[in-house]
């Protein structure tokens, strides 16, 4: 709604048809597409002092240059990376490898050469499910996916294109998304 209306008009729209009198709660997806958010949310910060607003977006670079600029302690930013693999292990309930967390080089000098095999080969229980992190990357939605196919194709259609293609030129004036695409596959196969 956002791409089509101004924040003022779908505010008062709200507030006029839905909870003329009331203070609520604003829930804001993706609000980096929206012109002039960084402004518009602290007009409702300055404005509706009982409001609360939750705004949300994938273009970090962009949602953190427009608090920057507009926000000056009104508001708080809170990054998401995606899943760590152990985070992406724990998600599918698989066994974390049994290597001891404080190994050091220097202590397998002193461990027997059955027990540096046991430590080398404990990785191995993980590693199709490493590579799989690797190809469908961490988010949540895509680990839990039975089609790795398809979790890839979204992989590369909702997140790569989207931040070459979209987020990136728009955010850093850049003209020639093509070549930005060729320079990002260029580093995957270096």
């Amino acid at each position: 709604m956002l791409k089509l209306s101004q924040f003022q008009d779908v505010l008062e729209c709200y507030h006029e048809n839905i909870h003329p009198e009331q203070d609520v709660y604003y829930f804001f997806d993706e609000i980096q597409y929206a012109q002039d958010w960084d402004r518009w949310l602290k007009t409702i910060y300055d404005t509706q002092p009982d409001t609360r607003v939750a705004a949300t977006g994938s273009a970090s670079p962009s949602l953190m240059k427009g608090s920057r600029e507009s926000s000056a302690g009104r508001w708080s930013v809170i990054q998401i990376p995606t899943l760590s693999f152990y985070e992406y292990c724990e998600l599918l309930g698989l066994d974390r490898p049994d290597i001891p967390d404080n190994l050091k080089v220097t202590s397998l000098l002193h461990k027997t050469q059955i027990e540096r095999t046991q430590i080398m080969l404990q990785p191995s229980k993980v590693q199709n499910h490493f590579m799989r992190y690797l190809q469908v990357g961490g988010f949540p939605e895509l680990a839990l996916a039975d089609n790795d196919l398809l979790s890839q194709q979204i992989m590369r259609e909702e997140v790569v294109d989207k931040v070459l293609k979209r987020d990136l030129p728009a955010l850093y004036n850049i003209r020639n998304a093509t070549e930005l695409e060729r320079i990002f596959l260029y580093l995957c196969n270096v």
